[in-house]
């Protein structure tokens, strides 16, 4: 009977299917990456609530069906003018 090495946790870890990573819960809301919102939008101002005033946008997030493609569409409030970005 031929003995083998033992091998180090670190080396074993390195062979496994996820490498020691961790599973997250499908019920635990992910934080990471997410923007704090600063000012609720009761808190707007008044040119921007009435579409009075040029220079107020709205911006939304359209993430792709597989979460690889990113849609950025900016939207000022008067003059309905829209502008797009990639991610």
């Amino acid at each position: 009977m031929v003995e083998r090495p033992k091998a180090s946790t670190a080396s074993v870890i390195k062979n496994l299917r996820h490498r020691g990573k961790r599973r997250r819960k499908r019920s635990a809301e992910e934080k990471h990456g997410k923007i704090q919102i600063s000012r609720d939008i009761i808190e707007r101002p008044a040119g921007a609530e009435n579409r009075s005033e040029i220079g107020h946008w709205e911006a939304d997030t359209i993430v792709g069906k597989q979460g690889k493609a990113c849609l950025v569409p900016l939207v000022d409030r008067k003059s309905r003018y829209l502008m797009c970005g990639q991610g």
